[in-house]
């Protein structure tokens, strides 16, 4: 699109396309999800702001899936596979890719979930919050379940914690089970590992691989999304 009489501004789609020539799938797979979500990085890097979305993963898969012959076009839909519309922060994007990501790339193969959505107050769930409605973060909505990523700073205030416990409350209430992940446990490998098998078992998915080969996997995707995250 010309937007002056010197200069062009292509769309978002075929940004991602040309980084996917290249970037490394980790961090391509940040940007999927920071273009499809409610956040941008700030410049440097250092935080994020709450930004509206600049395109949908429906949009990517299909102008990626348009330019099939375009160098990177088979990274970028790699990256596109594990993407969601709707995450809220860098941190909820890394927890889908560390549980959803195909095993063969050093995740748990878990099946995607839907991120913010929002779920209304209902029945006895009225009993146990104010609230008319909750946003859950990473919801499987299958299993009625919710994961949700605590931020450090809220949540361990007084206020944070009673607002927790009732919405954990009014949740369970109305029969949801709600599996709570923290900044400590996304960032230690032994840790995450019990917490990720906690949400499989919820989800009736069996963890199968035990093999010293995809423990070096998941070490890469690890350290992968931890290069990208200084990347992007």
């Amino acid at each position: 699109m010309r937007i002056d009489c010197g200069a062009l501004v292509v769309s978002p789609e075929a940004v991602f396309l040309h980084l996917a020539g290249f970037l490394h799938f980790e961090a391509l797979a940040l940007i999927a999800f920071e273009l499809c979500g409610t956040y941008s990085l700030t410049p440097d890097g250092s935080g994020f702001m709450p930004a509206e979305p600049i395109t949908s993963v429906a949009s990517l898969s299909a102008f990626v899936s348009s330019a099939s012959s375009f160098p990177g076009s088979a990274r970028a839909r790699k990256a596109i596979r594990f993407a969601l519309d709707n995450s809220a922060s860098p941190a909820e994007s890394r927890l889908v890719l560390l549980l959803c990501a195909k095993q063969t790339l050093g995740g748990y193969g878990l099946p995607l979930p839907k991120m913010n959505r929002r779920v209304n107050v209902v029945g006895e769930g009225r009993k146990c919050a104010a609230h008319k409605y909750y946003v859950l973060d990473l919801f499987w909505e299958n299993a009625r379940l919710d994961v949700e990523y605590d931020s450090d700073a809220f949540h361990a205030s007084a206020g944070g914690i009673a607002s927790d416990a009732e919405r954990r409350n009014a949740l369970a209430a109305m029969g949801y089970r709600v599996v709570t992940v923290t900044n400590t446990q996304i960032s230690s490998a032994d840790a995450f590992d019990d917490v990720a098998r906690v949400i499989a078992h919820a989800l009736g998915f069996r963890i199968r691989h035990t093999s010293k080969a995809w423990s070096q996997r998941r070490f890469a995707l690890r350290c992968g999304l931890g290069a990208a995250q200084r990347v992007v």
